[in-house]
């Protein structure tokens, strides 16, 4: 039993007709005749009463064809879903691969698993590592490097033990998508008390006090002088051994 001659049957029923079921199927309607009567020899039974004018279906043919009906349809939803499923699995694997369909926060939507035949999706994370907001900078050390412990091991707060007065500890909060080098000055104005200008050289000098060779101060130099403007929109961080940089994380 095949499902191309289940389908002649259920067109001939519903044309009444091995011609026009034929004309309908595209096919002759011989062909039509022959697969339904394999069908019939096969279930041992009569489907139609041919005539003259057409084909009408028995009592038994009429049981059969209605079951038959409702289990193609079934056959048929279940085959789209799955294309469905298997072509949103594919989407989401392209944009996993792809940078031009990653988001821009850092994450993709991706298949976890399936339920009840439909795809799950949960978002995940592009990147690996530590999580959460940072709760403060610890950095620019200019001289010996301090000695950090855990205050609270469980929340992750750390404590400064010794050597705080070498390193700069910048605790205002810091946002996801970073610190802007106008958010660094103002807070080193406060600590200092003086004016934006005043305070942003006066905070590159203390940066640049923190550079250990000749090397790491010219690099810095250039950095500052290629990237002034750009730093007053963002401060991008650079990193150098003999600075102090710790991240602290909620």
């Amino acid at each position: 039993m095949d499902l191309i001659s289940l389908r002649h049957a259920l067109a001939v029923a519903e044309q009444t007709s091995f011609r026009r079921a034929g004309s309908a199927l595209g096919v002759d309607a011989s062909a039509v005749s022959r697969r339904v009567r394999a069908l019939e020899d096969e279930l041992g039974v009569s489907l139609f009463e041919r005539h003259a004018g057409g084909a009408r279906a028995t009592m038994a043919g009429r049981r059969f064809l209605d079951r038959t009906r409702s289990a193609l349809a079934g056959l048929d939803y279940a085959v789209k879903t799955a294309s469905c499923a298997g072509g949103a699995r594919r989407e989401i694997c392209g944009s996993a691969s792809s940078p031009r369909s990653r988001r821009c926060d850092g994450y993709i939507l991706a298949v976890e698993g399936e339920e009840s035949g439909y795809p799950v999706y949960r978002l995940r994370s592009l990147t690996r590592g530590v999580t959460g907001a940072p709760k403060n900078l610890i950095f620019a050390s200019n001289g010996p490097k301090p000695e950090i412990g855990f205050n609270d091991a469980i929340n992750n707060d750390i404590v400064i033990l010794s050597n705080a007065e070498s390193c700069l500890i910048y605790d205002r909060p810091i946002r996801r998508d970073g610190l802007l080098w106008s958010e660094l000055v103002d807070w080193w104005a406060a600590q200092a008390g003086g004016g934006s200008g005043d305070s942003a050289r006066a905070l590159g000098l203390r940066l640049h006090a923190s550079l250990a060779s000749d090397a790491e101060r010219s690099l810095f130099e250039i950095y500052f002088r290629l990237y002034n403007r750009a730093l007053v929109q963002r401060f991008q961080r650079l990193s150098r051994k003999s600075t102090c940089t710790t991240i602290q994380l909620s």
